[in-house]
């Protein structure tokens, strides 16, 4: 309640500060309008204080506008009263002025875009029409209509009133519509503007007092301000020269001599006019193309970095072969830098072996015959090793169908090429996904979003409109939080983390390691890395960022099951060796101790020699499949079995007594020895023996599996079918 009571009364001191400035503005402009037409007026068509009000009530609510309108009121009529001095007319024509302006600024508001009132030429067409001949010819009439004086003052009334309010609103009307609070103009453009303003009142002095159709001079002089400054310092240029002429004019400064200058004494609001409109047009035109200039740096630059700042190489070569432009991926790929890519050819760094078929598919592309092609790669690196790539080749033409340039993409495939061999199944499953992968935009085949400088969305390519659900055209302008859903392990991922505003002078690294999940508007999910990266102009200047999504979903499952691999037994989809050893240190770690200790047994079958010797090995293998899913069934939820050897199983058993232990294993046992396999119309049976040991504090995995090994060789010299129990006291071997 205090914060917003104290806001309160700085925004009260401001409207009170704001409407005491438009005051003291009010009546100095409307004191030097009258001091002209004091003087002499025929030729002073000037009036800037309707023109004040209209932007007043065009830019402020209505709310303010009272107390604003008020005070711009109070200036007109105080310098009425001051230079007129007290008169019938002193409250008619401030109020005619007032509707005038009331009318003009709700127009306004109809009309233009109150963000940007005159970013085009057709906006300054409305204001002219508007407020610069509709209003001030409605007023006119209007005041013909209400005031009481002869025929011929009234016809001067109405043609001064029509002049001096559209020439005012010409020359004030532009600077009060872009006029903003704060600094207007950069230090450099300040200094230009300020410097330009002298020499134009020099230079338009000089020309309209000793040069003939000096008008011609002047209107060339504002062109230089329409060429070469903002549109604000040039309409504030134009608003101090257009104040000059009159003064000029009633001051007798302007030789009338020259029959060149007699529709300046006859029809004196012409010539300014003249002087006004196409320096006007000129401004507008110019700054529409300063717009449509930043506009393309801003596209080249948003191009320029999705290229750059992808996970992949990227290089532009021309119909020649000659490297274009590259981005640093390629160059970590290649080993040159930029600068030497640029002075060779493709061909010179390709592998001899894949140059004709390269050559091939490049002319069959440039004929038209196909659109882009992929093929498997390989590169000389600067160091002569060679790197295999999967290259992907599209062609850009210009609008005669003529070639301009080749995109490429080179991605680095040497570490599944050498993988090859020991899993071909595998790597051509990881080929057709990057094959399916690879619809791209403009030879991009990751997801591209970019964003301006306030995080909205205003690209997407086609891969980002599939990935997210969103069509551009329904993206565009929206928060890029509202666009992606992230999750990692089934947990929103904090858009802070994800989307951070604080930009890094260096790439976000991608999340290798981590299990995020991309999730579209239709319910799809995508396994993802991504990257995001900031946009700027060649000045420095923050235009937006641009984010890179790779969907990884075929990866990651293929590495899925590697590591399935890497820790089971293929044969018994049981764990391997290395899982069991990994297991046993984790039971071993004094974190893990629990009240009841863990017990470790050795299982190793009887007479399966003789099944691999008598029945084969595929016998063999089927039996061992057999006797793992027996095994199994006889554990309990939390028991680990594993297969360490040919024969030889390893079972251990967390939180485990002896007693229990013991129970557990005659199970497995006696399961086992109850096994009949049949093969080949005959029956096979083996047995198994089992040794066990107790975890004992401070022992070492190596102790406990040789206390294990121990116990169960000597199981198996008792006769085989027994347990033996390993005492961990006196090191003596119990038979059970």
């Amino acid at each position: 309640m205090a914060a917003e009571i104290i806001v309160n009364k700085q925004h009260n001191r401001s409207l009170w500060v704001t409407s005491l400035l438009l005051g003291l503005f009010s009546l100095a402009t409307t004191s030097y309008c009258l001091t002209l037409i004091k003087i002499n007026g025929q030729l002073s068509p000037l009036w800037f204080s309707t023109t004040l009000m209209t932007i007043v009530v065009f830019r402020n609510s209505l709310r303010r506008l009272p107390l604003l309108l008020g005070s711009c009121l109070l200036g007109v009529i105080g310098a009425n009263t001051l230079m007129l001095g007290v008169g019938t007319f002193d409250l008619q024509l401030p109020l005619l002025n007032l509707l005038q302006a009331t009318a003009g600024g709700l127009l306004l508001r109809v009309l233009l875009d109150p963000q940007a009132p005159l970013n085009t030429l057709s906006s300054w067409i409305k204001m002219v029409l508007a407020v610069g001949l509709f209003t001030p010819f409605v007023t006119a009439i209007l005041a013909c209509a209400f005031l009481d004086l002869p025929q011929q003052s009234l016809a001067q009334l109405f043609s001064t009133w029509v002049a001096s309010e559209m020439i005012g609103m010409l020359a004030l009307g532009p600077v009060a519509l872009l006029w903003q609070r704060g600094p207007q103009l950069q230090y450099r453009v300040l200094l230009e503007t300020l410097i330009t303003q002298l020499v134009t009142l020099v230079l338009c002095w000089l020309v309209l007092r000793y040069l003939p159709w000096p008008f011609v001079f002047v209107i060339v002089i504002l062109f230089y301000s329409a060429v070469r400054l903002p549109r604000l310092a040039a309409f504030i240029v134009y608003f101090a020269t257009v104040s000059m002429i009159p003064l000029m004019l009633v001051l007798n400064l302007i030789p009338a001599a020259h029959a060149s200058l007699s529709p300046l004494f006859s029809v004196p609001w012409l010539p300014l006019l003249l002087a006004l409109v196409p320096s006007h047009l000129m401004t507008l035109v110019m700054h529409s193309f300063r717009e449509e200039r930043q506009h393309i740096s801003e596209s080249e630059a948003r191009f320029r970095h999705a290229m750059e700042y992808s996970a992949i190489g990227m290089a532009l070569i021309s119909p020649e072969g000659r490297w274009l432009q590259v981005n640093r991926s390629l160059c970590n790929l290649l080993g040159y830098s930029s600068d030497e890519l640029k002075e060779m050819t493709a061909p010179q760094l390709s592998h001899p072996d894949d140059l004709a078929a390269h050559l091939t598919k490049r002319a069959r592309l440039l004929t038209g015959e196909i659109t882009s092609y992929s093929m498997e790669k390989r590169y000389l690196r600067k160091d002569k090793q060679t790197v295999w790539t999967m290259l992907t080749m599209s062609l850009v033409r210009n609008h005669h169908q003529q070639p301009l340039y080749f995109i490429a993409q080179i991605e680095n495939i040497t570490d599944l090429k050498q993988s090859e061999k020991i899993n071909q199944q595998l790597m051509e499953r990881i080929t057709q996904a990057n094959e399916r992968m690879r619809i791209t935009l403009n030879a991009i085949d990751e997801a591209v979003i970019s964003t301006d400088d306030k995080m909205q969305v205003i690209f997407m390519n086609p891969v980002a409109e599939k990935m997210t659900g969103w069509a551009q055209s329904h993206a565009a302008g929206k928060p890029i939080a509202d666009i992606l859903r992230i999750t990692q392990d089934g947990d929103e991922v904090s858009q802070e983390i994800v989307l951070t505003c604080a930009y890094p002078k260096h790439t976000i690294p991608e999340a290798a390691d981590r299990d995020l999940l991309l999730h579209n508007r239709a319910g799809e999910q995508f396994a993802i890395n991504y990257s995001l990266s900031p946009l700027s102009t060649s000045t420095g200047e923050n235009i937006g960022s641009v984010m890179v999504i790779q969907d990884i979903s075929e990866s990651r499952e293929i590495f899925k099951r590697l590591r399935y691999s890497a820790a089971h037994d293929m044969l018994t989809r049981l764990p391997n060796r290395a899982s069991f050893e990994q297991r046993l240190k984790q039971l071993l770690l004094p974190q893990n101790a629990p009240p009841v200790g863990h017990v470790l047994a050795f299982v190793d079958l009887d007479r399966f020699k003789a099944v691999n010797d008598n029945a084969g090995h595929a016998a063999g293998d089927n039996l061992l499949r057999k006797l793992a899913s027996i095994m199994s069934r006889q554990l309990r939820s939390t028991d680990f079995l594993a297969r360490i050897g040919g024969d030889e199983f390893a079972l251990l058993l967390p939180e485990c007594s002896l007693e229990e232990a013991l129970e557990v294993t005659h199970r497995l046992v006696k399961a086992i020895g109850q096994y009949r396999f049949l093969w080949q119309g005959q029956d096979y049976f083996v047995g198994a023996s089992a040794g066990i040991t107790v975890f004992s504090k401070g022992s070492s995995a190596v102790e406990i599996m040789a206390q294990a090994d121990v116990a169960c060789y000597q199981a198996k010299n008792s006769g085989r079918g027994q347990v033996a129990v390993y005492h961990t006291t006196e090191g003596d071997i119990l038979r059970s």
